[in-house]
């Protein structure tokens, strides 16, 4: 189904574990409850007009590169295989969301532990009280982000744990917002895998 139109589809339930919806347009599509374990979806656009209802989405193992999920409510779709903590042996892991553009999803309280978010824009997404510990979180882009209550983050107040990914300098924002960096990216040196 690789670059597939399924803006609209109602895909509620839908057990697709391994499908390759790479490239794939799901606008507006109802994945409420689908299960997209290992899924391929890198490239797939997930809110172009209007966002897919991703409400209680699976998407354990699945690789997410590049998918588009901005202003996304993904605060009860689960990226990581339960197991991963008590059987990792019989787990599929983690999701990978490497290089997707989450820029103002709704994340609060979201279990990312673990997950790839290597170079992913998060840009105003709201992370309040999500679970980041042991994600990857290089170039990470997290401006105007809120991360109050967060798990997993560097401490913002030592040196040594963020830096500008470039250009800039660390400039503060709001209580309960990330620091902003001015060239938009945040590497991690400590605390990363």
């Amino acid at each position: 189904m690789s670059g597939a139109l399924l803006s609209g589809a109602d895909l509620k339930g839908a057990i697709l574990p391994e499908a390759d919806l790479s490239d794939t347009l799901l606008d507006g599509a109802n994945l409420a409850g689908a299960s997209l374990e290992q899924a391929n979806l890198a490239g797939a656009q997930l809110c172009f007009l209007s966002c897919a209802n991703l409400d209680g989405t699976f998407f354990s193992g699945a690789d997410l590169r590049g998918a588009v999920l901005h202003g996304a409510d993904l605060r009860t779709a689960r990226f990581c295989d339960e197991r991963e903590e008590y059987a990792p042996e019989v787990s599929v892991g983690c999701a990978s969301l490497r290089e997707a553009d989450l820029s103002g999803a709704k994340l609060t309280g979201v279990n990312l532990r673990n997950v790839d978010l290597s170079y992913a824009v998060l840009n105003n997404a709201d992370l309040t009280g999500a679970d980041l510990t042991g994600a990857k979180l290089t170039g990470t882009e997290l401006e105007g982000s809120k991360i109050a209550g967060a798990k997993g983050l560097p401490d913002r107040r030592s040196s040594g744990h963020l830096q500008a990914g470039g250009v800039g300098a660390v400039r503060k924002g709001p209580p309960g917002t990330n620091l902003g960096i001015g060239s938009g990216l945040l590497s991690l040196t400590h605390g990363a895998r």
